[in-house]
């Protein structure tokens, strides 16, 4: 049971590190906004070009095969 206990006060221990590290992820973010400006366009541009490439490429790669499935059936 005592090591149960001594675990449990390790987590607390820890849940309290965890809870310093979110608050400043939530401060960096709230000052974001500001220059989140310039950011977000860059940051959703990326996304989106990422996102457009990946289905490119993996059409791409299904194509082929659906081209000649539909080639063998047209003759």
């Amino acid at each position: 049971m005592s090591r149960y206990g001594r675990k449990k006060g390790k987590k607390r221990e820890i849940g309290v590190p965890e809870n310093t590290m979110e608050s400043p992820q939530v401060q960096p973010s709230t000052a974001n906004p500001t220059s989140s400006t310039l950011e977000p366009p860059q940051s959703i541009q990326e996304h989106q070009v990422q996102a457009q490439v990946k289905p490119r490429r993996q059409p791409s790669r299904f194509k082929p095969p659906k081209t000649n499935s539909e080639n063998a059936k047209k003759r």
